[in-house]
Formats: C-alpha cells, sequence, structure tokens
C-alpha cells in the first residue's frame, strides 16, 4: 500500500527536518485558510444573489413539479443539465439568501482543498520547509475568477475540486463524472484521461456521466427532454453570447465581428486551439506536470466553449500556481512575467466599473488576454524553459515507490 499522499496526511510531501517542516505545514496551512476566508468577507459586502436566484428557482421548480427550464429572471435562465437541477432541488428547502450561503460554504472548503493540492504539488518548496509558495497562492484567492464565484453564489470552485482532488489523489474517475453530469465542460478531461491511456478512469466518469444523465431523466422526463433537444443547442437563458463577460473565444469572435462572421471565426480558432490545448497537457502530464497539465485543460476548455463567464476561469488559479512553482528558480524573468499576469488578474477585480467599460477591453474580455497569455506561456515553458518534473501527491511511479516521496530532478 502506498504512503499517504501529503495533502491528507498534513505535512510536507518530502521533507528533510521533520520539526522545522511540520511548523511550516501548519503555517502554511494556516495562510489559505486565511486568504480563503479574506476572500469570502471581501465578497460580501458585493454579494448578488442574481445566479444563486435562477438555482433557487429551478430547485423550487424541481420540488413543486413545474418548468425547470421555462423561466428567466433578469433574463437569465436555468442552463444546467437536469441532474443539477435534481441536486439543487434536494436543498432548495432553503431560503434563497440560504442557498447563497450553503454554495458559498462549499466553495470555501473547495478553494482551501484546490489550494492545499496546489501547495503540495510544489515539491520544491516541501523540500525547504518554506511557506513562500502558500503565500503566493493567497494572493491568486483576489483573481476575478475567484471573487466573482464568491460574489454570485456560482459553483465553479466546488466543480475545481471534485476534478482535482478525483484526477491528484482518488484516480477513479467518480467524482469527475458527477462534476460533468452536474456542468458539461469538466467531461473535456474525460479526453485528457484517454489521452493518458488511464482508460478505466475514462469509463468510470462516462458511466458516471451517463448514469446521473439516466437518473435525471427518470426523475424529470419533460426537463430532461427540453434541455437534451432543445436548450443546448439553442443556448435559451444564457442571457446573450456577446456581452463583455464572456471570456472564451467566442464571445471576442462576436464583438470583434458580429453575428454573422463572429461565429465562423469562432470555429476557426476554437479547433486548432482545442488541438493544440491538449497535445500541450499531454506533454506536459508526460514530463511530471500533471497539476499543470490540467490547468492547460481547464483553460483550454475555457478559450473553445460557446460560453465563459468571468468566474469559469477559477483554472487559472492550478494552472498559475503550477507553472510558477515548475518554472526553475532561475528563469527569473519567466516568473516575473507570471507574477504581471497575476497581478492583472487580481487588479481586475478592483477596477472602478467605469474602467471595466472601457471599450478596446470590452471587445477583448477581461481576463481572456492574460489567461489565453498564460496558455501561451505553458507552450513556451515546456519547450525551452527546462520544466522541473515533480508529479501530484498520492500518485504511484510504477516502481513501487509513489512521487510524493520521489526525489525531485533540478533543471
Amino acid at each position: 500500500m502506498p504512503p499517504e499522499p501529503a495533502f491528507f496526511a498534513g505535512r510536507s510531501a518530502v521533507v528533510e527536518h521533520p520539526a522545522v517542516a511540520g511548523h511550516s505545514a501548519v503555517r502554511a496551512r494556516r495562510i489559505l485558510v486565511a486568504a480563503s476566508c479574506l476572500a469570502v468577507a471581501l465578497c460580501l459586502g458585493e454579494a448578488k444573489l442574481g445566479d444563486t436566484a435562477v438555482y433557487w428557482q429551478a430547485g423550487r421548480r424541481v420540488l413543486a413539479g413545474g418548468d425547470v427550464y421555462g423561466f428567466t429572471v433578469n433574463h437569465f435562465g436555468f442552463t444546467y443539465p437536469p441532474f443539477a437541477a435534481m441536486v439543487i432541488g434536494a436543498v432548495s428547502w432553503l431560503p434563497e439568501a440560504g442557498l447563497w450561503c450553503l454554495f458559498n460554504l462549499l466553495s470555501l472548503l473547495a478553494l482551501v482543498t484546490v489550494l492545499r493540492l496546489c501547495a503540495a504539488a510544489d515539491i520544491a518548496a516541501a523540500r525547504r520547509g518554506d511557506t513562500r509558495a502558500a503565500l503566493r497562492l493567497s494572493s491568486l484567492v483576489l483573481a476575478l475568477p475567484v471573487t466573482e464565484t464568491f460574489r454570485f453564489g456560482q459553483v465553479d470552485l466546488i466543480l475545481l475540486a471534485l476534478v482535482l482532488v478525483d484526477l491528484l489523489v482518488y484516480r477513479r474517475g467518480i467524482l469527475l463524472g458527477v462534476a460533468a453530469a452536474f456542468k458539461l465542460t469538466p467531461g473535456l478531461f474525460v479526453v485528457y484521461l484517454l489521452m493518458q491511456r488511464r482508460y478505466r478512469e475514462a469509463a468510470v466518469a462516462t458511466g458516471v456521466f451517463l448514469g446521473a444523465g439516466a437518473l435525471s431523466s427518470t426523475v424529470l422526463p419533460h426537463a430532461a427532454a427540453t434541455y437534451w433537444l432543445h436548450d443546448l443547442e439553442s443556448g435559451t437563458g444564457i442571457g446573450g453570447f456577446d456581452g463583455a463577460r464572456n471570456q472564451s473565444l467566442h464571445g471576442v469572435a462576436l464583438r470583434a465581428f458580429g453575428a454573422h462572421l463572429g461565429p465562423v471565426v469562432w470555429v476557426a480558432l476554437a479547433l486548432p486551439v482545442l488541438l493544440l490545448g491538449m497535445l500541450l497537457a499531454r506533454r506536459i502530464a508526460r514530463a511530471g506536470l500533471e497539476l499543470l497539465a490540467i490547468g492547460a485543460v481547464g483553460v483550454t476548455g475555457c478559450l473553445i466553449s460557446p460560453l465563459s463567464w468571468n468566474h469559469h476561469w477559477v483554472w487559472a488559479v492550478p494552472a498559475l500556481a503550477a507553472l510558477y512553482s515548475a518554472v526553475p528558480a532561475a528563469r527569473r524573468r519567466f516568473r516575473q512575467w507570471l507574477a504581471v499576469v497575476s497581478s492583472v488578474l487580481v487588479a481586475w477585480t478592483v477596477l472602478p466599473p467605469c474602467a471595466q467599460t472601457w471599450q478596446p477591453l470590452h471587445v477583448v474580455g477581461a481576463g481572456l488576454v492574460p489567461l489565453a497569455l498564460v496558455t501561451a506561456a505553458l507552450g513556451a515553458a515546456t519547450h525551452r524553459s527546462g520544466l522541473r518534473s515533480g508529479r501530484a501527491p498520492g500518485r504511484a511511479s510504477g516502481r513501487g515507490e509513489t512521487l510524493a516521496t520521489r526525489p525531485v530532478s533540478a533543471a
């Protein structure tokens, strides 16, 4: 039986001085928890219950036997699969504000989980008993995707945590299947598993997804028929693909080229981005940097999706954190560039509304440019930077050892 992963053991993945590393691990956990709580506290004053109102209305209609997809709240309707409506319906006996609090509590726990997994993957920092990685990670909780997830009471951090825990720790495919059944976009990680020849996990994730779909179709047959046969293709309830908050290539193409030429430009860009992004993720994973590969898949999915609101880009957190820890310290300029990208994401959170509606930014979107540059930086780094080889905690290497205890090769 392999040793317990560092994430659950509550200690650094590789330690040279147990007493020092133990104190550092405790201090790092406190930093991450405090930073996550700070992100929630800063969003409380600007809480917006619009998205939660959509969830709550859908859940109440599930309980009452009404039409889950036949309503709008401020021009937005429920756009998630019937399985998500069924799950939300189970907790919609709560008042609307109570549902917002529940989602944010779960998102807070998910954020702490994500940050701890990112910190555990920074093996070089763990060897030094260094808490600087925790400080770097704590700054990312103020990035726009994270703060908007809390502000709107969204579920993106919860889905991110499910995917990361499944792919990095449990390695079963069950949680990935649940995440894909709740929201379709994590399904791209099934393709990633197939490319990694992790066929059993891909099969389990697909089976869970299909099983959840069958269950929701049995419980909510009318809603399932409406979603799968009509709403999924038409995009009903989206509220407009060309809005400034749509950070995908589709949104940028519509804003830049209009409703007629925009979709053509989107398809022409999305197909090569999908191919290059997935090939890049496979290359990174084979170099032993699985967290970075997962971040690359997540960013690729946000770029090619028809709709990627600001809060969908929570994949920037593991992508930036993993890339920074993977680049050797000698590549100072590259690390400084990553710090600039992170600062842009954080700064955007506190920009006044008049700056956020500036026309050039309205066309390209608030977070797309820096995050797309991160995607390009991933490719440049794998080819030129000599990334460190280190894997996520708890994954077996096939030689009777786990990579939580495997030495890290320096570039």
